[in-house]
């Protein structure tokens, strides 16, 4: 039996062991993986031991992002839950039999949201195609190992289509191929995952293709070498190329991205305000902020056009002076015309929040243009201006205005960028363009009441809408040649061309002057053909004095000047732009005018002609008495509440509601932006559940999710029900957990029936330690003769009697039931008679003894043999009990067993003399030797010899 208890415990200890070397192997396989997974990125560049793997994506050949969820094969974006700084992305590639080449490249994170660092599929909604800076670079592809840091980083990530044409301007890049600048679409496409080095013309690495899933993707680092294929491996479709190309994505942990949880609406980078006749331009400062704050203002710093400083900082301009809990914040500053960056600081309680930079920012002149094909992006040679001052605006922003322009039809080039290079070196400002221009299109088509799908007119007006009032110098107006196609007479396009320009000014809310070319050349017409046009033109011109002549273009005819006999070559787009530069230079001469009230305006741009002398005026000529910018009806010199309407004041204490740091409707002392319960006391809450009993559906008292009128046990929880009576038990009078119908205080066993009691010793079988139904001072579960006393045992075999099939008494091998002697061996015959010796009054004499004797041993070795016999019998019947037999059962059994086999060989055995005469008990003659040693020796009944118990 120990050595059995010995073996379970091994090998329980072993298998423990087994699960906790496993649970430990399978942690270490983990960080393994981890770790050999980003080992490749710490050996390329040291810079990656300070950040963490958010990302690794194993590129298939074919994928779909787009449609189907990324599969990442590590993906730990829901364990950042820590700010960062920095993103980096690690590309590496393999072909078979080739060396594996690699780039690593991190810069500051455009996002403070995790999800925006990945692929840019569709649903993410990622969109990037921006400059960037800060770029550090590690590589050992032979083009980008010396490019260690750069300032001159592109990104262009986005899951649409895309086209070749530079949208952003990037500075060298091609229209004509897919390279480090192209022209983002909108929606699900082909999509886009490329970071570029636009100083050094390289593509850091780019992935592409990936957004339908039709071909083979885009994959590559540096430049694709095949010359007849786009820099950036577009269409490529090269990744089974390659047997080893996986992307690893990381972030450095650090404090929050300054701006990121603020959005700047004005100014924008590259954004241009147009200049009024005192050299000063209103510049907006607007924008959203998402945390508390409760000041803003902003400063302007004068920079050249490679954007170093070259002056002091202007004083700071306060723009928004009072608590928000996160909102928007507004103002209009006067800035001196020029080139400029602004610093935008953020505070709360006197302390520091972050401050922003937005660059550049330009007061100077701005022009909205309009026409047909020569007044877009038709031409076929695309130009980009040499003065980083010149701008221009789409539905993505301001942007440095190369071609093609961003609104105007057509994806080749404009005389626009030349003529922005023309007029920041005859003015010295910066200078804003913004081309509306749709091809192929009629005067008519551009009339302010067309009630086509497409109006054209609604492009003029997002251009006015865009810059504001007084925004723009004038409306640049080349279109003619659908005209002359289509017949139009002098009158027709005479008041057709007056009805755009009336609406226009009436959309704008001033009188904004107009250039307009006399254009309308188109080959195989003839000279009074052309004329039509021309003179309509030029009506429209002599009529209005606002309308001023712009160049003629029907002299700008033949190759010299056209690709296509009607669109301009670059010769002709730059002869183009430099009589455009003529005919402004001429226009601006009516601008240096007169100023009537003396107060730095003059006429033609003051709105408030009555200023009161000495008070300062703004660009429009007005001063804070006579303007109101807010709109509320109460002048600037007594606003309250500036940029607010003073007339709201909700809580009637004399304060503005924008201005009131706190406003409280209700009255109970919460403000309403916090208030959580509007026209009530938030400071009645009977029931202490947070929620003011007045805008509280449920009053519960004692928070036990019932209401207080249908509460069943006030004060208590209804839900507490140990005894399950329907009762809570707050207002239970008889607990009774268990449910054996005794109440819990006087339960004798908690937990369990009192009413069971198998022995009846009133002590609930549920807490008894000893459960004994016989009564035999055995416990039920150790009892060997369930419903009998153990203790029984006549025949000392270990099994109690009543349980006991054979009950040998007196050991001579026959049962009590058919023991003729009892007490004695029924073997023992001397004299033959059939009556065992121990109960025979007469044995025969010392003839009859002897010869029986031979007879007598006979008999006695057939008993021992019965014995032995009956030995082995019990000893089957135990061994087939096995492990249900108690440990001290075994031990007697084999107690007995020796016994029998010494009475078969008694072994002799130093003991008590021969002749000494024991105690007879069971049957047998005993003595305890030496007396109080507690040794006892009993007689063998054959050879007389005292045998050792």
């Amino acid at each position: 039996m120990r050595a059995v208890i010995s073996v379970f415990c091994i090998t329980v200890l072993m298998v423990l062991g087994t699960l906790q070397h496993s649970v430990e192997g399978e942690f270490f396989l983990d960080k393994t993986q981890h770790n050999q997974s980003f080992s490749p990125v710490i050996n390329d560049a040291d810079e990656s031991e300070n950040y963490t793997l958010v990302y690794q994506l194993d590129i298939p050949d074919v994928a779909n992002h787009n449609s189907a969820a990324i599969s990442y094969s590590i993906d730990n974006s829901s364990q950042i839950d820590f700010s960062f700084d920095r993103v980096a992305y690690h590309l590496e590639l393999q072909k078979s039999g080739e060396d594996r080449i690699y780039v690593y490249v991190s810069f500051p994170a455009l996002s403070g949201d995790i999800e925006d660092i990945g692929v840019p599929h569709y649903d993410a909604g990622i969109v990037y195609q921006q400059l960037i800076e800060d770029l550090h670079i590690s590589s050992n592809h032979p083009n980008l190992s010396s490019i260690v840091s750069s300032d001159s980083g592109v990104i262009e990530f986005w899951p649409s289509n895309y086209g070749a044409g530079n949208e952003i301007g990037v500075p060298g890049a091609d229209s004509e191929s897919y390279d480090f600048g192209d022209d983002s679409f909108s929606g699900a496409g082909y999509g886009s995952m490329q970071i570029h080095d636009y100083n050094s013309g390289q593509t850091l690495f780019s992935y592409s293709g990936w957004g339908d899933g039709n071909n083979a993707n885009d994959l590559g680092i540096g430049n694709n070498p095949d010359s007849n294929g786009n820099p950036d491996w577009t269409f490529a479709s090269n990744t089974a190329d390659y047997e080893l190309k996986s992307m690893r994505i990381m972030v450095r942990e650090g404090p929050p991205i300054p701006g990121v949880h603020v959005d700047i609406d004005s100014p924008q980078s590259h954004q241009i305000i147009q200049r009024q006749g005192n050299d000063i331009g209103q510049l907006p400062i607007s924008g959203y902020i998402d945390y508390d704050y409760d000041f803003v203002s902003a400063r302007m710093i004068e920079i050249d056009s490679n954007g170093s400083n070259i002056s002091t900082p202007s004083e700071w301009h306060t723009i928004h002076s009072s608590f928000k809990a996160g909102g928007t914040f507004f103002k209009n500053i006067d800035v001196n015309t020029g080139w400029y960056k602004m610093e935008l600081q953020i505070s709360n309680q006197g302390s520091l929040i972050e401050t922003i930079t937005v660059e550049p920012i330009g007061v100077g002149e701005v022009f909205i243009i309009a026409g047909q094909s020569n007044s877009a992006n038709h031409g076929n040679t695309t130009l980009t201006p040499s003065d980083s001052r010149v701008s221009t605006w789409g539905a993505d922003g301001w942007r440095f205005a190369t071609d093609p322009l961003p609104i105007a039809t057509g994806n080749g080039g404009s005389p626009w960028p030349a003529l922005g290079d023309n007029l920041a070196l005859r003015y010295d400002v910066p200078i804003g363009l913004i081309s509306v221009g749709w091809g192929g299109t009629r005067v008519e088509q551009w009339l302010p009441d067309d009630s086509s799908s497409d109006p054209l007119f609604d492009r003029i007006t997002m251009a006015l809408d865009e810059v504001g009032y007084l925004g723009a110098r004038a409306i640049l107006w080349h279109q003619g040649e659908s005209d002359l196609a289509s017949g139009t007479t002098t009158e027709d396009y005479t008041s057709m061309l007056n009805e755009v320009i009336m609406g226009s000014r009436i959309a704008a809310g001033w009188d904004i002057p107009w250039v307009v070319a006399r254009a309308s050349y188109l080959p195989g017409f003839t000279a009074e053909n052309l004329a039509v046009i021309v003179d309509a033109q030029q009506t429209v011109i002599d009529n209005d004095p606002l309308t001023y002549l712009g160049p003629d273009t029907d002299n700008l005819i033949g190759d010299s000047w056209r690709y296509d006999s009607v669109h301009f070559n670059g010769e002709g787009l730059r002869e183009h732009a430099r009589l455009w530069d003529l005919s402004i230079s001429v226009m601006m001469e009516d601008f240096l005018g007169w100023d009537d009230d003396g107060d730095g305006v003059e006429n033609s741009q003051d709105d408030c002609e009555d200023t009161p002398l000495g008070e300062p005026t703004y660009a429009d000529g007005c001063s804070d008495s006579q303007r109101d910018s807010d709109d509320d009806g109460v002048s600037d010199d007594v606003d309250l509440c500036p940029g607010f309407d003073d007339t709201l004041d909700l809580d009637l204490d004399g304060i503005p509601d924008d201005c009131d740091t706190i406003i409280d409707s209700d009255g109970d002392g919460v403000a309403d932006n916090l208030d959580e319960c509007e026209g009530y006391d938030d400071s009645i809450d009977i029931d202490f559940d947070n929620i003011p009993d007045g805008c509280d559906s449920i009053i519960d008292s004692d928070g036990d999710g019932v209401a207080n009128n249908l509460d069943e046990c006030e004060g208590y929880d209804d839900s507490i029900d140990i005894d399950l009576d329907s009762i809570p038990d707050g207002c239970d009078s008889i607990l009774d957990n268990d449910g054996d119908g005794v109440n819990n205080s006087i339960d004798l066993c908690e937990g369990h029936d009192d009413l069971i009691d198998l022995d009846f010793d009133s002590i609930p079988d549920g807490c008894d330690s000893i459960i004994d139904s016989d009564d035999d001072g055995v416990a039920d579960i150790l009892d060997k003769c369930a419903g009998f006393d153990d203790a029984i045992d006549n025949d000392n075999d270990a099994i109690p009697d009543d349980c006991d099939s054979l009950i040998d008494s007196d050991f001579d091998g026959v049962v009590d039931e058919d023991d003729i002697c009892p007490g004695f061996d029924d073997l023992i015959d001397l004299d033959s008679d059939s009556i065992p010796d121990g109960c025979d009054g007469y044995i025969e004499d010392s003839s009859t003894e002897e010869s029986s004797s031979t007879i007598t041993s006979f008999t006695s070795v057939i008993g021992a043999s019965l014995l032995l016999i009956l030995v082995a019998l019990l000893a089957a019947m135990l061994i087939r009990k096995g492990g249900d037999e108690s440990e001290k059962e075994l031990l007697d059994s084999e107690t007995f067993f020796d016994m029998a086999e010494k009475t078969q060989t008694p072994p002799l055995d130093e003991g008590p003399d021969s002749s000494l005469i024991g105690e007879i008990k069971d049957g047998f003659e005993w003595v305890e030797h030496p007396i109080g040693s507690g040794v006892w020796y009993f007689k063998d009944k054959q050879t007389l010899q005292w045998i050792k118990h």
